[in-house]
């Protein structure tokens, strides 16, 4: 019998679309959720998505959409048209990972729906007290966690906190589709001195900081790669004085995939300035292609450190002789050991322990 699996991911309108290139905007809550669902499909189930409503074109997945991506809708009746796709939908077992809070709980409650929660930033730790989140959206989180039948961690925090609260949890590293060759010149990379920073304009990533960084660092060119969100426009115009007039840095907006990765192929770092995250993709596309990272405030399981894969370093350490030192002579170590790493631990067979759950429930 086939296992029928229904991934709930709105913004994964994109990059399931077939008919158009996918951005460097598509977070990585949906690169993640993307090659699961492909990898379910090697496996031989059947995936449906629920997305915005953008006219998606994709032949391997069933498509049910709700409504436009830009709306002036009101809130009660988003709820009641994702609602009202779900109870239409005949699968019985969902994957969430992020947006709409509170709509797999409801799905729970009122249609019997079960769902693995894929766990997407550390903040979801800290939802309980996180001061900046609103009340309402704290009880809906708590909710959708306590009615997953089973969570899955992106690092050892995420699920040692879970544990620690006797949750049905996995812990899985995120993968990364893994090319046959990467034949990157690391002489090359050096010879650059060039710095690129990945992500959408918000204020949890904190881009307006790479201005006062890129001052301090003259002799690096700066790219940075990445959109406005609809809902910090204010953000996105503190951003922009923040670069003004900062000669060595490139603004270049949004890029399909293939563009991105080329940009951090031909990279001697990624920066990472964001205040919190899970697991970023942006780190293991970087270490796939030999780019170590600089991070100031995120160090997942202390990978960077412990791994040599990285620097985890605040703002007032960069400077042109500390990463010139390194250039010259860690460099290479250093990005050797962020592909070999990659390479043993964020296969695409991550997933196998999560499968194996899901058989178990359709077997049941």
């Amino acid at each position: 019998m086939q296992n029928n699996i229904t991934i709930f991911s709105l913004n994964s309108y994109s990059i399931i679309d077939q008919s158009k290139e996918s951005v460097s905007t598509i977070g990585g809550s949906e690169k993640r959720l993307n090659y699961l669902a492909n990898y379910l499909l090697s496996k031989g189930c059947s995936v449906s998505y629920i997305t915005y409503k953008n006219n998606v074109k994709n032949e391997k997945f069933t498509i049910i959409e709700t409504y436009p991506v830009k709306n002036d809708l009101s809130y009660i009746y988003k709820i009641y048209t994702l609602l009202r796709a779900i109870r239409a939908d005949k699968n019985s077992f969902y994957i969430y990972s992020t947006g709409s809070p509170g709509i797999m709980f409801l799905s729970r409650l009122l249609f019997r729906k079960k769902y693995v929660y894929l766990v997407s930033t550390d903040n979801i730790l800290n939802y309980s007290d996180n001061n900046k989140m609103n009340k309402i959206k704290k009880i809906l989180i708590f909710l959708d966690v306590n009615f997953s039948s089973i969570i899955v961690a992106q690092n050892v925090k995420q699920y040692q906190f879970f544990k620690d609260k006797k949750k049905n949890i996995l812990l899985i590293k995120n993968p990364i589709i893994q090319l046959k060759n990467c034949n990157i010149s690391i002489i090359n990379k050096k010879k650059n001195r060039r710095i690129v920073w990945v992500g959408s304009i918000r204020k949890v990533k904190q881009p307006h900081l790479i201005g006062d960084i890129a001052k301090k660092l003259e002799k690096y060119e700066f790219i940075i790669i990445g959109g406005k969100v609809d809902n910090e426009l204010d953000y996105y115009q503190k951003f922009i004085r923040s670069i003004e007039g900062v000669k060595n840095i490139r603004y270049i907006g949004i890029k399909n995939n293939n563009e991105v990765i080329q940009y951090i192929q031909n990279s001697t770092f990624l920066l990472n300035t964001s205040e919190k995250e899970g697991f970023p993709n942006t780190f293991l596309e970087a270490w796939y292609n030999y780019t170590p990272i600089i991070s100031l405030f995120v160090n997942p399981d202390n990978l960077l450190t412990d791994n040599e894969i990285g620097f985890y370093c605040n703002n007032s350490n960069l400077n042109t002789n500390f990463l010139d030192k390194i250039v010259n002579e860690k460099y290479d170590s250093y990005a050797k050991a962020s592909h070999s790493y990659v390479k043993k631990n964020h296969s695409i067979e991550n997933f196998s322990e999560l499968y194996t759950y899901i058989q178990q429930y359709f077997e049941e």
